[in-house]
């Protein structure tokens, strides 16, 4: 699956603190863009906007898994999407391990 291209660029926030998501995708919204928010770093893995994702706003202090090991995941995932030229949803058993 290639990445679809959008009209404006989707920022995702992951915080596990509910008002922070909120307020935070009210800004981002605010200013034109689109957002979507999450209550956590799996939940943001697993969710169809990953591949879509053009920036994204990280809580480095959650729980189970913080946004260190989030980013991380998403570093070791890019390497090898690099390799075979497409960001997609394939990568996620790789870095959900």
């Amino acid at each position: 699956m290639k990445r679809q291209r959008i009209e404006f660029p989707l920022i995702c926030i992951v915080d596990d603190d509910g008002s922070v998501v909120e307020a935070t995708v009210s800004l981002v919204e605010s200013i034109g863009y689109i957002a979507k928010g999450f209550r956590s770093a799996e939940d943001f893995l697993k969710s169809p906007q990953l591949p879509n994702t053009d920036c994204l706003i990280l809580d480095i202090r959650m729980p189970s898994m913080d946004g260190f090991e989030l980013q991380r995941r998403l570093a070791a995932c890019a390497m090898v999407a690099l390799r075979c030229d497409c960001r997609h949803r394939s990568c996620a058993p790789s870095y959900l391990h």
